[in-house]
């Protein structure tokens, strides 16, 4: 796979070529599926053989993390703290708790990873994660769901755009201006076509992001305006964009979420609490802007 050949191969492995083409041929034999299609003298991996490849990559990374936290473990007697969290919280709020945690509360390590919503919630029922942060979801049996912060959605307008001078922006305001999706994978995006399609809006979509970060830098290039919440319009505050109040009113809320039958190994409601305070804090500056 890394090679893009049997020579190369059995080269970077120290073996002959035959012995290379020997496993391969073994292991097609057991998977019952060809992994590479030979094209004159080189080999180009098949679906089924980039697929497989993937999934071995994967492992390979968890013997990695594994690797690490068994040398955290030797150099410290520092807790390791697992958080999932869509990439808003990550980017707005977790770093600003992290360092009030680690400050006040403990010295724990921190180990961030950015899911979509859905992923957040199934990490800490698989207990991959010691506690999540995302956008309300179907309720989840043996899931706890504790409220950190309810905001409003914001238009991101560019200076000089004919809507700036809006002390509001409506959702009819938006119905011919070229707008930037954002994507489902964060959870916002339903809630903002089920206005639309309530008022007959359909608007002019340009673009769509996979982050409502990366949306709102497009409206500071011009491209056109999105929907986005405080947490995602924290990074870019200080550009070429203004966040208007959008009507009606389209509130969302964030929530922790923990698996009710595990004992925390850390202060998981101090934790909580100080994400609480920094998420309020970032919340009430886009309100007073506004």
């Amino acid at each position: 796979m890394l090679t893009g050949s049997i020579t190369g191969a059995a080269a970077k492995l120290h073996v002959t070529q035959p012995a290379v083409s020997h496993l391969i041929n073994e292991m097609e034999g057991m998977l019952g599926f060809s992994l590479f299609d030979r094209r004159g003298g080189r080999v180009v991996p098949t679906t089924n053989g980039e697929l497989l490849f993937s999934e071995i990559e994967r492992c390979f990374l968890g013997l990695d993390h594994i690797n690490d936290f068994a040398a955290r473990r030797k150099r410290s007697a520092r807790k390791t703290v697992m958080v999932a969290a869509v990439p808003v919280i990550s980017v707005a709020i977790l770093a600003k708790a992290v360092q009030q945690y680690q400050a006040t509360v403990s010295g724990d390590f921190f180990s961030i990873n950015s899911r979509i919503s859905e992923q957040v919630v199934g990490w800490v029922s698989s207990q991959k994660v010691d506690i999540g942060f995302a956008l309300a979801t179907e309720p989840v049996p043996g899931i706890h769901t504790e409220p950190i912060v309810e905001v409003k959605l914001l238009c991101a307008v560019p200076r000089g755009h004919s809507l700036a001078h809006k002390a509001q922006v409506s959702v009819e305001d938006v119905a011919n201006e070229p707008f930037i999706a954002m994507s489902k994978s964060e959870g916002v995006r339903p809630i903002v076509e089920d206005l639309f399609a309530s008022h007959g809006v359909e608007p002019q979509y340009v673009a769509e992001c996979p982050m409502t970060t990366a949306a709102c830098a497009m409206v500071d290039a011009g491209i056109g305006l999105t929907l986005l919440e405080p947490f995602a319009a924290a990074p870019l505050r200080l550009t070429n964009v203004l966040f208007k109040p959008f009507v009606p009113a389209l509130p969302i809320t964030f929530n922790a979420f923990w698996l009710k039958s595990q004992t925390p190994h850390f202060a998981r409601d101090r934790f909580v609490e100080i994400v609480k305070g920094v998420a309020r804090t970032v919340a009430d500056q886009f309100e007073a802007a506004a």
